[in-house]
Formats: C-alpha cells, sequence, structure tokens
C-alpha cells in the first residue's frame, strides 16, 4: 500500500494569523506628548474639538469619519482576510493597513469638516481661513495609530 502525502497549501499559516487577529488592534488618534506652536497639548486641543466645551463647539471629526467609513473598514478587512487565506498577506501587514488608511480617514475629515464654522472673529485671527480644524496643520499631522498584540 502507498504511502498517503499531506500537503500544507497554506492552511497552518491561514490558522497562526488568524489566532495573532484574535487578540489584536489597532488604535488611531492621538497619543504620546505632541504639542501645538503655542505649547498645548494637541491630545487635549483634539478632545476639545471633538466633544466641545463652553467656548468650542462640538466638531466630532473622529466620531463622523468612523460612521463614514464603516463600510469601507468592513470590506478593507474581508479583503484582507481573503489575502491572508490566499497566502498574499499576514495579520502584521493587514493591521498596518487597516491603521494607514484610518489616519488617510480622519486627516480628510479634518480638512473637509466646515461645520459648524468659526466665528468671524476667529478667522480674522487665523488669517483668514475659514476650516474650523486647521490653523497650523499640526492636528491634522499629529494624528496616527498604534497596533497592540499582533
Amino acid at each position: 500500500m502507498g504511502k498517503t502525502k499531506i500537503l500544507d497549501t497554506g492552511w497552518k499559516n491561514y490558522l497562526r494569523n488568524l489566532n495573532k487577529l484574535k487578540n489584536s488592534s489597532v488604535e488611531i488618534g492621538f497619543f504620546g506628548n505632541d504639542s501645538t506652536p503655542k505649547g498645548e497639548s494637541i491630545t487635549e486641543y483634539a478632545a476639545y474639538n471633538e466633544y466641545g466645551t463652553k467656548n468650542i463647539p462640538s466638531r466630532p471629526f473622529m466620531m463622523i469619519t468612523h460612521n463614514q467609513k464603516l463600510n469601507a473598514n468592513r470590506k478593507m478587512i474581508n479583503k484582507g482576510m481573503d489575502s491572508i487565506l490566499y497566502g498574499r498577506t499576514n495579520a502584521n501587514t493587514l493591521v498596518n493597513k487597516i491603521g494607514l488608511a484610518n489616519v488617510g480617514f480622519i486627516q480628510g475629515t479634518i480638512t473637509t469638516l466646515r461645520t459648524p464654522p468659526n466665528k468671524a472673529s476667529t478667522i480674522k485671527a487665523k488669517g483668514g481661513k475659514p476650516n474650523p480644524l486647521i490653523n497650523t496643520g499640526t492636528m491634522r499631522k499629529a494624528v496616527t495609530y498604534e497596533v497592540k498584540n499582533v
């Protein structure tokens, strides 16, 4: 009787990548001690704009981005899982791709968000720039991501 040879066509690698993804996460936002040119914490500045304060209206650029890009993220994950299945990528590459894409999504929202608008006095103080979330661009540049447990 002949011997049976079992060929692993990538199943073990797929399972290994699934196991890595099971406990991994991608966090997108503001981390560390970055500050504005005036020395203000960018993390705090972003939170003031996201949630609003007594003097700053809420401009929820993070939540808007999350809601607008939910389907794009689902498609990216599904396509990534197919790529892992067929051996074209791995867990680490997939989560980094998701992180990088979402940084771009948030930066895009910061760039295009126009409501609620700045007061006329704020626009004048910003040299005529009407974008409520951009003055120097420091906050937009500070958006980043962190991958956990891959």
